[in-house]
């Protein structure tokens, strides 16, 4: 049905065919590194941030599918380990007044649905992101997190979004049992971690655009109506006019 697919996940020689054409790529990896960029006027609040949104914060309800896309299971008893023992302090985004547990008391700040400014300051705030999902594709707030240069703590299991973790922007970790280690490894690390490096590097607007115009007109040339040498890349939605590529 397909003439080609870009995917994000691990193994695609499992779902796909091998005569199509296929390219590893994301949404996440088109992140606008001169939008999602630190700033140094802005202190440190909180140790970590973990962006779990409900599906319509208008409702009370706290179990949705986004509860389950964004492991709410596995970040509550997570969540236990990183207030209970290690006494951090987080920020958790668009669940509040949702339980937590005792722990937690004093310890971690919930709010609603934040407006993307008002993101792009909590994630200046904070320290590390904390990523528990596993039915995900590629979080675009990885990315973001990574752009705002803190690193990640991240499950080694998530659907898409791996590709991102290396000794320049964080750690992985399996669940409640291994957690502690993973974030102290982080937190004991601060100071030596790169993720706005090595994204702008790697990813962002030019670089995984280059590789999309490449796709495309490889596989796909003689459809497109635009000379490939009048295209140096490709943005995957906004017009990025006159873009300027990241230095730092």
């Amino acid at each position: 049905m397909c003439q080609g697919w870009i995917y994000g996940f691990r193994n695609p020689e499992k779902y796909f065919p091998p005569d199509i054409p296929l390219h590893f790529a994301s949404e996440s990896d088109w992140i606008d590194c001169n939008v999602c960029k630190p700033d140094k006027n802005i202190k440190k609040k909180y140790d970590f941030i973990y962006i779990c949104l409900k599906v319509d914060e208008k409702k009370e309800e706290c179990d949705d599918w986004a509860t389950y896309n964004k492991n709410w299971t596995l970040a509550k008893k997570c969540l236990e380990v990183l207030c209970g023992k290690l006494k951090l302090k987080g920020l958790l985004v668009g669940r509040k007044n949702c339980p937590l547990s005792n722990k937690c008391n004093g310890l971690m700040t919930s709010t609603e649905m934040l407006t993307n400014s008002e993101l792009r300051e909590m994630y200046c705030k904070s320290k590390f992101i904390f990523l528990p999902n596993i039915k995900d594709a590629s979080p675009r707030v990885l990315s973001e997190a990574l752009c705002h240069n803190i690193p990640a703590v991240v499950n080694k299991n998530i659907l898409g979004g791996w590709k991102y973790i290396n000794n320049q922007t964080g750690v992985f970790f399996n669940d409640e049992n291994d957690v502690e280690n993973s974030v102290l490894s982080v937190m004991n690390n601060l100071n030596n971690l790169s993720p706005r490096d090595y994204f702008i590097k790697n990813y962002g607007v030019i670089n995984s655009g280059k590789r999309l115009k490449e796709f495309f007109y490889h596989n796909f040339g003689d459809e497109i109506n635009i000379d490939e040498k009048d295209v140096e890349w490709i943005s995957i939605s906004n017009n990025k006019k006159n873009y300027k590529e990241c230095n730092n």
